[in-house]
């Protein structure tokens, strides 16, 4: 499982170098914004991550880069990832993030 979760951190930041404009993404940072989902996620409920979600692009992204990665076939790729990654690490059940995924 950690090798799993390893993997799909790693995939998740390359796949992001084609679009963060503001600062690299790292595996730390990626790690650091799992621990940060789950306090999150335990304390505002599973909606207060999609606004988690869209702080966090903002963070690494400007808003034309944004909408270069929203308008890409690897929008859905990189959405279906960070929700698998977010269901891996029992942040959410895999029932919350196929709801998720319809706000996306």
């Amino acid at each position: 499982m950690a090798n799993e979760l390893e993997n799909l951190c790693q995939e998740l930041v390359e796949i992001s170098k084609d679009y963060v404009d503001k600062k690299e993404l790292t595996l730390k940072d990626l790690q650091n914004a799992l621990k940060t989902a789950q306090t999150v996620r335990a304390n505002r409920g599973v909606l207060a991550l999609k606004d988690y979600g869209t702080i966090l692009f903002e963070e690494y992204m400007s808003p034309e880069a944004l909408q270069k990665l929203q308008k890409s076939p690897d929008y859905k790729k990189i959405c279906f990832k960070i929700l698998n990654l977010l269901v891996i690490t029992k942040i959410l059940s895999k029932f919350e993030a196929k709801l998720l995924l319809r706000y996306l």
